[in-house]
Protein backbone atom coordinates (compact mmCIF):
# COMPACT_ATOMS: atom_id res chain seq x y z
CA UNK A 1 0.00 0.00 0.00
CA UNK A 2 0.91 3.54 -0.79
CA UNK A 3 2.28 6.04 2.33
CA UNK A 4 0.80 8.87 -0.04
CA UNK A 5 -2.77 9.99 0.85
CA UNK A 6 -4.25 13.09 -0.90
CA UNK A 7 -7.00 13.88 1.20
CA UNK A 8 -7.72 14.13 5.19
CA UNK A 9 -9.82 11.31 4.78
CA UNK A 10 -11.40 8.33 2.08
CA UNK A 11 -13.49 5.48 2.37
CA UNK A 12 -12.95 3.33 -0.62
CA UNK A 13 -13.40 -0.73 -1.17
CA UNK A 14 -10.03 -2.83 -1.74
CA UNK A 15 -10.07 -6.53 -2.44
CA UNK A 16 -10.24 -9.08 0.38
CA UNK A 17 -7.17 -10.50 -0.30
CA UNK A 18 -5.16 -7.49 0.58
CA UNK A 19 -6.47 -7.24 4.17
CA UNK A 20 -3.49 -7.71 5.06
CA UNK A 21 -1.46 -5.23 3.35
CA UNK A 22 -4.08 -3.05 4.50
CA UNK A 23 -3.66 -3.80 8.13
CA UNK A 24 0.32 -3.18 8.31
CA UNK A 25 -0.14 0.61 7.35
CA UNK A 26 -0.41 3.34 9.59
CA UNK A 27 -3.15 5.62 7.45
CA UNK A 28 -5.94 2.86 7.67
CA UNK A 29 -8.30 4.73 10.49
CA UNK A 30 -10.85 1.71 10.16
CA UNK A 31 -11.76 -1.35 8.20
CA UNK A 32 -14.70 -3.40 7.39
CA UNK A 33 -15.39 -7.05 6.37
CA UNK A 34 -18.63 -8.79 6.14
CA UNK A 35 -19.22 -12.69 7.03
CA UNK A 36 -21.90 -14.70 8.51
CA UNK A 37 -20.65 -13.58 12.00
CA UNK A 38 -18.94 -10.18 14.03
CA UNK A 39 -15.04 -11.26 15.01
CA UNK A 40 -12.28 -9.73 15.60
CA UNK A 41 -8.61 -10.28 14.07
CA UNK A 42 -5.70 -10.03 15.10
CA UNK A 43 -6.52 -8.05 18.28
CA UNK A 44 -6.33 -5.52 15.43
CA UNK A 45 -9.31 -2.85 16.90
CA UNK A 46 -9.84 -1.23 13.23
CA UNK A 47 -11.09 -3.95 11.80
CA UNK A 48 -14.45 -4.62 12.60
CA UNK A 49 -16.65 -7.90 10.94
CA UNK A 50 -20.34 -7.23 10.54
CA UNK A 51 -22.48 -10.13 10.08
CA UNK A 52 -23.92 -9.10 6.71
CA UNK A 53 -23.14 -12.03 3.84
CA UNK A 54 -21.31 -10.25 0.65
CA UNK A 55 -22.76 -11.19 -2.42
CA UNK A 56 -20.07 -9.85 -5.01
CA UNK A 57 -18.05 -12.15 -6.76
CA UNK A 58 -15.30 -10.62 -5.69
CA UNK A 59 -15.23 -10.39 -2.31
CA UNK A 60 -14.58 -6.51 -1.29
CA UNK A 61 -13.43 -4.88 2.33
CA UNK A 62 -14.02 -1.62 2.92
CA UNK A 63 -11.12 0.58 4.13
CA UNK A 64 -11.41 4.31 5.97
CA UNK A 65 -8.20 5.90 5.70
CA UNK A 66 -6.58 9.51 6.99
CA UNK A 67 -3.27 11.07 6.49
CA UNK A 68 -3.75 12.57 9.85
CA UNK A 69 -2.26 11.44 12.91
CA UNK A 70 -4.38 8.23 14.65
CA UNK A 71 -5.14 8.14 18.27
CA UNK A 72 -6.50 4.67 18.71
CA UNK A 73 -8.74 3.81 22.50
CA UNK A 74 -11.00 1.95 24.44
CA UNK A 75 -14.12 3.69 26.57
CA UNK A 76 -16.31 1.15 28.68
CA UNK A 77 -17.60 -0.70 25.77
CA UNK A 78 -16.74 1.89 22.80
CA UNK A 79 -13.60 0.95 20.99
CA UNK A 80 -13.03 5.02 19.22
CA UNK A 81 -10.33 6.22 16.68
CA UNK A 82 -9.37 9.84 16.25
CA UNK A 83 -7.98 12.18 14.06
CA UNK A 84 -7.39 15.87 14.24
CA UNK A 85 -10.73 16.11 12.35
CA UNK A 86 -13.15 12.91 13.15
CA UNK A 87 -14.33 10.69 15.28
CA UNK A 88 -15.01 7.00 14.79
CA UNK A 89 -16.86 5.13 17.51
CA UNK A 90 -17.50 0.81 17.36
CA UNK A 91 -19.83 -0.29 20.39
CA UNK A 92 -21.25 -3.48 20.23
CA UNK A 93 -24.03 -4.39 22.91
CA UNK A 94 -24.68 -7.74 24.18
CA UNK A 95 -28.95 -7.44 23.81
CA UNK A 96 -29.32 -10.80 26.23
CA UNK A 97 -28.67 -7.82 29.30
CA UNK A 98 -31.71 -5.95 28.29
CA UNK A 99 -35.03 -5.88 28.38
CA UNK A 100 -35.28 -5.06 24.35
CA UNK A 101 -33.83 -3.51 21.70
CA UNK A 102 -34.72 -0.29 22.80
CA UNK A 103 -33.25 -0.06 26.13
CA UNK A 104 -29.86 -2.21 24.46
CA UNK A 105 -30.08 1.12 21.87
CA UNK A 106 -30.45 4.15 24.52
CA UNK A 107 -27.82 2.44 26.44
CA UNK A 108 -25.17 2.04 23.29
CA UNK A 109 -26.37 5.61 22.18
CA UNK A 110 -25.48 6.98 25.47
CA UNK A 111 -22.05 5.81 25.85
CA UNK A 112 -21.48 6.88 22.48
CA UNK A 113 -22.71 10.84 23.09
CA UNK A 114 -21.08 10.66 26.00
CA UNK A 115 -18.07 9.75 24.62
CA UNK A 116 -18.30 12.79 21.71
CA UNK A 117 -19.40 15.39 24.13
CA UNK A 118 -15.98 14.42 26.37
CA UNK A 119 -13.67 14.56 22.94
CA UNK A 120 -15.09 17.33 21.81
CA UNK A 121 -16.46 15.85 17.97
CA UNK A 122 -20.06 16.55 18.86
CA UNK A 123 -21.06 17.05 14.84
CA UNK A 124 -22.83 14.10 14.14
CA UNK A 125 -21.85 12.87 10.72
CA UNK A 126 -22.97 9.26 10.18
CA UNK A 127 -24.49 6.52 11.82
CA UNK A 128 -24.93 2.28 10.87
CA UNK A 129 -27.10 0.18 12.94
CA UNK A 130 -27.01 -3.46 12.74
CA UNK A 131 -29.34 -5.87 14.62
CA UNK A 132 -30.71 -9.17 13.98
CA UNK A 133 -34.80 -9.36 13.66
CA UNK A 134 -35.12 -6.14 12.49
CA UNK A 135 -38.98 -6.77 11.39
CA UNK A 136 -39.54 -9.14 13.93
CA UNK A 137 -42.44 -8.64 16.94
CA UNK A 138 -41.38 -8.85 20.52
CA UNK A 139 -43.74 -7.40 23.38
CA UNK A 140 -46.10 -6.04 20.74
CA UNK A 141 -43.91 -4.26 18.55
CA UNK A 142 -41.40 -4.35 15.85
CA UNK A 143 -37.73 -4.65 16.98
CA UNK A 144 -36.86 -1.23 14.27
CA UNK A 145 -39.81 0.88 16.54
CA UNK A 146 -38.56 -0.51 19.53
CA UNK A 147 -35.02 0.64 18.30
CA UNK A 148 -36.30 3.59 16.71
CA UNK A 149 -37.63 4.86 20.29
CA UNK A 150 -34.33 3.27 22.12
CA UNK A 151 -32.51 6.20 19.45
CA UNK A 152 -35.01 8.85 19.94
CA UNK A 153 -34.93 8.93 24.04
CA UNK A 154 -30.86 10.17 23.68
CA UNK A 155 -30.56 11.71 20.07
CA UNK A 156 -33.82 14.42 21.29
CA UNK A 157 -32.52 14.86 24.56
CA UNK A 158 -29.23 16.57 23.34
CA UNK A 159 -30.27 20.66 23.06
CA UNK A 160 -30.04 20.83 19.42
CA UNK A 161 -32.34 18.08 18.57
CA UNK A 162 -33.12 17.85 14.74
CA UNK A 163 -29.85 20.01 14.33
CA UNK A 164 -27.95 16.53 15.63
CA UNK A 165 -29.92 14.06 13.24
CA UNK A 166 -27.55 13.05 10.78
CA UNK A 167 -26.96 10.80 7.43
CA UNK A 168 -27.71 7.25 9.31
CA UNK A 169 -28.63 3.51 8.10
CA UNK A 170 -30.33 0.57 10.27
CA UNK A 171 -30.16 -2.58 9.10
CA UNK A 172 -31.11 -6.31 9.62
CA UNK A 173 -28.20 -8.56 10.32
CA UNK A 174 -27.25 -11.74 10.61
CA UNK A 175 -25.56 -12.88 14.26
CA UNK A 176 -26.48 -11.54 18.11
CA UNK A 177 -25.88 -8.09 19.16
CA UNK A 178 -26.44 -4.33 18.33
CA UNK A 179 -24.05 -3.30 16.20
CA UNK A 180 -23.32 0.64 16.23
CA UNK A 181 -20.80 2.85 13.89
CA UNK A 182 -20.70 6.19 14.38
CA UNK A 183 -18.85 9.22 12.61
CA UNK A 184 -18.84 12.62 14.01
CA UNK A 185 -16.74 15.57 13.55
CA UNK A 186 -15.19 18.80 15.19
CA UNK A 187 -16.04 21.22 12.29
CA UNK A 188 -19.80 21.87 11.74
CA UNK A 189 -22.14 19.97 9.37
CA UNK A 190 -25.16 20.56 7.30
CA UNK A 191 -27.89 17.70 7.01
CA UNK A 192 -29.60 17.69 4.07
CA UNK A 193 -33.23 16.57 3.20
CA UNK A 194 -35.19 15.28 -0.02
CA UNK A 195 -37.59 17.41 -1.47
CA UNK A 196 -39.26 14.13 -2.69
CA UNK A 197 -39.88 12.40 0.74
CA UNK A 198 -40.84 13.55 4.42
CA UNK A 199 -38.79 13.73 6.80
CA UNK A 200 -37.91 10.89 8.82
CA UNK A 201 -38.56 12.77 11.61
CA UNK A 202 -41.96 14.14 10.65
CA UNK A 203 -43.29 10.69 10.24
CA UNK A 204 -47.06 9.92 11.38
CA UNK A 205 -47.40 7.85 13.97
CA UNK A 206 -48.34 4.97 11.90
CA UNK A 207 -44.67 4.08 11.82
CA UNK A 208 -44.08 3.95 15.18
CA UNK A 209 -44.31 6.18 18.70
CA UNK A 210 -41.46 8.07 17.82
CA UNK A 211 -39.96 8.86 14.54
CA UNK A 212 -36.78 7.69 13.01
CA UNK A 213 -34.18 10.08 14.12
CA UNK A 214 -32.08 10.50 11.05
CA UNK A 215 -31.62 13.22 8.10
CA UNK A 216 -31.49 11.92 4.00
CA UNK A 217 -27.49 13.38 3.82
CA UNK A 218 -24.97 14.88 6.06
CA UNK A 219 -22.40 17.37 4.46
CA UNK A 220 -19.12 19.05 5.68
CA UNK A 221 -16.04 20.59 4.58
CA UNK A 222 -12.65 18.94 6.15
CA UNK A 223 -9.65 20.63 4.60
CA UNK A 224 -11.14 21.95 1.59
CA UNK A 225 -12.35 18.86 0.91
CA UNK A 226 -16.10 18.30 0.60
CA UNK A 227 -18.01 15.51 1.90
CA UNK A 228 -21.80 14.32 1.43
CA UNK A 229 -23.20 11.11 3.31
CA UNK A 230 -26.42 9.66 1.84
CA UNK A 231 -28.35 7.78 4.36
CA UNK A 232 -29.55 4.49 3.35
CA UNK A 233 -32.61 5.23 0.71
CA UNK A 234 -35.46 2.82 -0.21
CA UNK A 235 -38.62 3.11 -2.46
CA UNK A 236 -39.80 5.73 -0.61
CA UNK A 237 -41.91 8.87 -1.83
CA UNK A 238 -43.52 10.89 0.99
CA UNK A 239 -43.36 8.39 3.29
CA UNK A 240 -45.02 5.56 2.05
CA UNK A 241 -43.75 2.76 0.65
CA UNK A 242 -43.96 1.78 -3.07
CA UNK A 243 -43.73 -0.62 -5.51
CA UNK A 244 -44.71 -4.01 -3.14
CA UNK A 245 -43.09 -6.88 -4.41
CA UNK A 246 -41.74 -5.19 -7.46
CA UNK A 247 -37.74 -5.45 -7.13
CA UNK A 248 -36.56 -3.81 -10.18
CA UNK A 249 -39.00 -0.85 -9.59
CA UNK A 250 -37.61 -0.52 -6.38
CA UNK A 251 -33.95 -0.56 -7.35
CA UNK A 252 -34.83 2.28 -9.67
CA UNK A 253 -36.84 4.38 -7.45
CA UNK A 254 -34.51 4.02 -4.85
CA UNK A 255 -31.78 5.22 -7.20
CA UNK A 256 -33.94 8.09 -8.50
CA UNK A 257 -34.38 9.57 -5.13
CA UNK A 258 -30.82 9.29 -4.67
CA UNK A 259 -30.30 11.85 -7.69
CA UNK A 260 -33.30 13.89 -6.40
CA UNK A 261 -31.24 14.33 -3.26
CA UNK A 262 -27.66 15.24 -5.10
CA UNK A 263 -29.52 17.32 -6.93
CA UNK A 264 -31.04 19.23 -4.26
CA UNK A 265 -27.48 19.13 -2.36
CA UNK A 266 -25.40 20.33 -5.84
CA UNK A 267 -27.89 23.41 -5.37
CA UNK A 268 -26.37 24.29 -1.76
CA UNK A 269 -22.84 23.18 -3.07
CA UNK A 270 -22.13 22.83 -6.99
CA UNK A 271 -19.17 20.84 -6.06
CA UNK A 272 -21.57 17.64 -5.23
CA UNK A 273 -22.29 15.57 -8.13
CA UNK A 274 -26.21 15.49 -9.25
CA UNK A 275 -25.81 11.82 -11.04
CA UNK A 276 -25.59 8.33 -9.68
CA UNK A 277 -22.23 7.58 -11.48
CA UNK A 278 -20.48 10.62 -10.21
CA UNK A 279 -20.61 9.32 -6.53
CA UNK A 280 -17.39 7.62 -4.52
CA UNK A 281 -19.11 4.98 -3.58
CA UNK A 282 -22.49 2.63 -3.10
CA UNK A 283 -23.15 0.31 -0.33
CA UNK A 284 -26.36 -1.56 -1.45
CA UNK A 285 -28.46 -3.90 0.90
CA UNK A 286 -31.14 -6.74 0.04
CA UNK A 287 -33.28 -8.41 1.47
CA UNK A 288 -33.27 -11.75 -0.65
CA UNK A 289 -30.07 -12.93 -2.31
CA UNK A 290 -31.84 -14.20 -4.69
CA UNK A 291 -32.80 -10.62 -6.42
CA UNK A 292 -29.10 -9.58 -6.55
CA UNK A 293 -28.67 -10.41 -10.40
CA UNK A 294 -31.28 -8.13 -11.01
CA UNK A 295 -30.27 -5.28 -8.80
CA UNK A 296 -26.69 -5.03 -9.68
CA UNK A 297 -28.00 -5.04 -13.68
CA UNK A 298 -29.81 -1.85 -12.32
CA UNK A 299 -27.18 -0.37 -10.59
CA UNK A 300 -24.15 -1.03 -13.12
CA UNK A 301 -26.42 0.58 -15.88
CA UNK A 302 -27.18 3.52 -13.98
CA UNK A 303 -23.95 4.19 -12.64
CA UNK A 304 -22.21 3.42 -16.07
CA UNK A 305 -19.80 1.16 -13.80
CA UNK A 306 -17.94 4.17 -12.73
CA UNK A 307 -18.73 3.49 -9.30
CA UNK A 308 -17.49 1.09 -6.83
CA UNK A 309 -20.12 -0.85 -5.41
CA UNK A 310 -20.80 -3.11 -2.18
CA UNK A 311 -23.17 -5.31 -2.26
CA UNK A 312 -24.81 -6.85 1.31
CA UNK A 313 -27.72 -9.33 2.10
CA UNK A 314 -29.64 -7.56 5.13
CA UNK A 315 -33.24 -6.81 6.03
CA UNK A 316 -34.20 -3.59 5.61
CA UNK A 317 -36.23 -1.58 7.74
CA UNK A 318 -40.07 -2.21 6.44
CA UNK A 319 -40.89 -5.45 5.89
CA UNK A 320 -42.02 -4.57 2.46
CA UNK A 321 -39.45 -3.11 1.63
CA UNK A 322 -36.62 -5.36 -0.82
CA UNK A 323 -33.41 -2.79 -0.95
CA UNK A 324 -31.94 -0.42 -0.13
CA UNK A 325 -28.72 2.12 -0.81
CA UNK A 326 -26.10 4.14 0.61
CA UNK A 327 -23.93 6.72 -1.04
CA UNK A 328 -20.95 8.55 -0.58
CA UNK A 329 -19.15 11.14 -2.29
CA UNK A 330 -15.67 12.66 -1.44
CA UNK A 331 -13.94 14.98 -3.00
CA UNK A 332 -10.56 14.10 -4.76
CA UNK A 333 -10.59 10.77 -2.55
CA UNK A 334 -7.20 9.20 -3.56
CA UNK A 335 -7.85 6.14 -5.84
CA UNK A 336 -4.14 4.54 -6.04
CA UNK A 337 -3.61 3.50 -2.07
CA UNK A 338 -3.10 0.08 -2.69
CA UNK A 339 -0.35 -0.82 -5.10
CA UNK A 340 -0.74 -3.83 -7.35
Amino acid sequence: MSESISGSFCIQYYDSSELDKVLKNNHVFAVFQFANETTSYQNDPRLITLALPQLNENKLIEVWTSNEELTQSVEGECCYHMTDSFLFISVQIDESRFENISEATQHAYSQVTALKQRLGYVHNTRMWNYFPGINRETQGNERYKQFCEGRHVVLADQNEHQKNFSAASAIGSHAPGLVVLSLSSNQPVSHVENPRQMSAYHYPKDYGKTSPSFARATSLKIKMTDHLYVSGTASITGHQSQHHDDVEKQTQLSLDNIEVLLNHAHKKNETFPVTIDSLSLLKVYIRHAEDYSVIKDILHRRSQQKVPILFLQGDICRSELLVEVEALYIQNCDKSLVTP
